[in-house]
């Protein structure tokens, strides 16, 4: 969004906020009829508002997220330029960024999290992701490299940028035989084991977060996503998490407690 629409949106609000609901919801009628995406950006500033607190006042628009409404390209987070948004998920948005301090050439892919996951229990869950990260330096993992927080206070880290596939279009794509099925398969436990051996439990693997690019003309797997993961201390809790049904454990799904055989169950249906 430019700052010409943005600055169309800000008007909408405020003139629409001050009208009562019957009116309210004939001035959006109007306005979903000859704009609909107007209607949505203007609405999300709406449902963002309280009798308590005004977005006006600046309060509001910290509990939403905006980068739905304006692009964060080019923006710089520590000492990165974000790009372009790469993927929404969980309680964080990533996008490709490129260093701009240091004095050399580095692509990442920065995560920040989410404003309306910006309350202090989800600031903890998403430096917890951060500390998990830190502990697992493993060729089929995508590294941490960098982290901070914003200027104003938001949680981020910056990880090795995976250029790659999901391992189950690689392995159609390609028309793999059993046997590099199983050889390539076989990168994958050893990067599982590597996490359960530092006391890591994914929680949530699925072929989108198991990534296969090229290495010199040979597939390299790369493990992804360890943003509901957590460590064996914690996991053995019946806490609700997110998940993915289609790959979830019985005992995700019944919200029992989680320990490392959740991951070898995810790992036989990817299988």
């Amino acid at each position: 969004m430019d700052a010409e629409r943005w600055n169309r949106v800000q008007t909408l609000f405020k003139e629409i906020i001050d009208l009562d609901k019957d009116s309210q919801a004939e001035r959006l009628r109007d306005l979903y009829r000859t704009d609909p995406q107007l209607y949505r950006e203007v609405s999300t500033l709406l449902a963002a508002d309280s009798d308590e607190t005004s977005i006006l006042d600046g309060f509001a628009v910290d509990r939403i997220d905006l980068s739905g409404l304006f692009s964060l390209s080019g923006s710089v987070v520590g000492p990165f330029e974000l790009v372009e948004k790469i993927g929404e998920g969980g309680m964080g948005t990533v996008y490709e960024a490129r260093r701009v301090e240091g004095g050399f050439d580095q692509c990442v892919a920065l995560k920040l999290i989410r404003h309306e996951f910006g309350t202090d229990r989800e600031r903890q869950h998403f430096e917890r992701e951060r500390r998990i990260l830190a502990l697992l330096e493993h060729p089929n993992i995508s590294r941490l490299i960098d982290g901070g927080v914003t200027g104003s206070g938001i949680p981020w880290f910056a990880m090795e940028l995976v250029e790659g596939i999901p391992i189950d279009e690689f392995c159609r794509e390609h028309k793999l035989p059993a046997d590099s099925i199983l050889e390539l398969f076989s990168h994958v436990l050893v990067a599982v084991r590597f996490a359960h051996r530092n006391l890591v439990v994914h929680h949530d693997l699925k072929p989108v977060n198991i990534l296969i690019s090229e290495n010199h003309g040979e597939p390299m797997v790369k493990l992804l996503d360890f943003g509901i993961a957590s460590v064996v201390d914690d996991a053995h809790h019946t806490e609700a998490r997110a998940m993915t049904m289609a790959y979830a454990s019985p005992e995700q799904k019944q919200g029992s407690i989680t320990t490392t055989s959740t991951d070898i169950y995810s790992l036989g249906v990817i299988f």
